[in-house]
């Protein structure tokens, strides 16, 4: 029901990976540093992916995770440079701390509603991005430099009404982002969270709700 720890640690060879009904979690280092591996297919059951799980295989193209999945771990695609599409399921509640970051082909983002927490640096210098990027309302927890220099964003950004907070940078240099929404139920907006985001326009509304408002914060 596990694929253990580094089962598959730096086996560049491997191009392709069914993940049968019967796994449940991927552990830490499992897939790491598979350089050669383009495809993944996940047959229905895998609850969580561990840390560092598919970190720095740089041939990933396109990932549609399973229905059943509830966590990413931290590093768990870091550094994937080919991933341009990634399809997360409703039944995601957290994306671990660096778990996308510099996945630079990376092109669209949609988050699901069930997320409740986006860790540190979870997309971290995915300047692929464009568009707009909705923030929904059960996300409690925006971590500090989760969207840093996503610097292809270039439509509105959208955070959804519920109790949450922004980390420190959290959109910094997210320079090409023409509008932003907040909505009520933000706690607290991080230092330089908004920082040189210099593409907003029109009206900025601050919710209420917002008790403390970090140095340079926009």
């Amino acid at each position: 029901k596990i694929i253990a720890q580094g089962a598959f640690l730096n086996c560049s060879g491997v191009t392709s990976v069914t993940i049968p009904a019967s796994v449940v979690s991927i552990d830490d280092y499992a897939f790491k540093g598979c350089t050669g591996l383009q495809k993944i297919y996940f047959a229905g059951s895998v609850q969580s992916i561990g840390e560092y799980a598919f970190d720095g295989c740089t041939a990933l193209d396109n990932v549609v995770l399973p229905d059943s999945l509830t966590s990413i771990g931290r590093y768990a695609f870091n550094g994937c440079v080919g991933l341009t599409q990634i399809a997360f399921p409703d039944s995601l509640l957290e994306i671990g701390e660096y778990a996308f970051q510099s996945c630079t082909a990376l092109a669209q983002l949609a988050l699901p509603d069930s997320l409740e927490t986006i860790g540190n640096r979870a997309f971290y210098g995915c300047s692929g991005l464009h568009g707009g990027l909705v923030i929904p309302g059960a996300v409690e927890s925006i971590g500090e430099y989760a969207f840093y220099q996503c610097t292809g964003l270039d439509g509105k950004l959208v955070i959804e009404p519920g109790r949450k907070t922004i980390g420190s940078y959290a959109f910094y240099y997210c320079s090409k982002l023409s509008g932003l929404e907040l909505g009520d139920g933000i706690t607290s907006i991080g230092s330089a969270a908004f920082y040189s985001c210099f593409g907003l326009t029109g009206d900025l509304i601050i919710p209420d709700s917002v008790t403390t408002i970090g140095s340079s914060a926009f």
